[in-house]
């Protein structure tokens, strides 16, 4: 997740060059130069404003740093051209440097996960997931999904606001889990009313198979069938794995 401190005028250029990877570290920004930031109000063009309307500036033929678009609620910090500028006119950047500060951050322990609707709870509020949030913090071979979020496990989350809904663009894996209920994820192999056979690797494959025990208190989420991908959550037991809830992961 990215932690944007607001620097003093004259480490901002380092600090936003570090915030992206991709970024290039700016040009040394002169002691005398003159700067103007803010939080975006509005965007027309390549004229955005701050202080709610109040300041305007010409961000034509400026060069952009940290991102590449600038939207409504960047924070931005411009270095200005040198020269007079006429009163109440829009002011000719030559740099600036943008970052997008989420609208609101949760952090805790995740209540419940729906992989099918692509959500999940967090603090009593639901977080809606999307094609572009980014998942970090589990050491996996394969890019991170709501697949690898799990009841208990403590998260951050950025989140920004669409349709009325919270929409996280970002959450990191803060502690795998709080408590620790049994979790795998695994291929459906067989299923029967109170058994099923789940296998860590899909059908055909070498990896070992799990007998999982279900009754009328299993939570079955996405009429899982044969062969799909599902994430089992339960316990251990005396006699083997019982399982609370058996999701299809899409």
């Amino acid at each position: 997740m990215r932690r944007f401190v607001l620097p003093l005028l004259f480490i901002a250029t380092t600090a936003f060059g570090q915030a992206r990877a991709r970024a290039v570290l700016p040009p040394f920004t002169p002691a005398n130069a003159m700067t103007v930031s803010g939080t975006v109000t509005s965007v027309s063009g390549s004229l955005i404003t701050i202080a709610d309307g109040l300041i305007t500036i010409d961000t034509t033929g400026a060069k952009l740093i940290g991102y590449d678009v600038i939207t409504p609620g960047s924070f931005v910090t411009a270095t200005l051209k040198s020269g007079d500028v006429a009163p109440n006119a829009p002011l000719p950047a030559m740099l600036v440097l943008i970052a997008h500060l989420p609208t609101a951050t949760l952090s805790g322990p995740v209540t419940s996960v729906d992989i099918v609707n692509n959500k999940f709870t967090l603090l009593g509020r639901t977080i809606n997931v999307t094609t572009e949030t980014t998942f970090s913090g589990l050491l996996t071979l394969r890019k991170m999904t709501l697949a690898d979020i799990f009841p208990n496990m403590v998260v951050a989350v950025e989140a920004s606001v669409a349709h009325g809904a919270l929409v996280a663009t970002s959450v990191e894996v803060l502690t795998p889990l709080r408590t620790a209920p049994a979790h795998f994820t695994g291929f459906v192999k067989t299923i029967g009313a109170t058994q099923w056979t789940i296998g860590l690797g899909p059908a055909g494959s070498l990896a070992p198979d799990f007998l999982v025990a279900v009754d009328a208190n299993t939570i079955i989420v996405g009429n899982p069938k044969v062969g799909d991908r599902v994430n089992v959550v339960g316990e251990l037991t005396a006699t083997g794995f019982a399982a609370s809830s058996i999701t299809k992961v899409p």
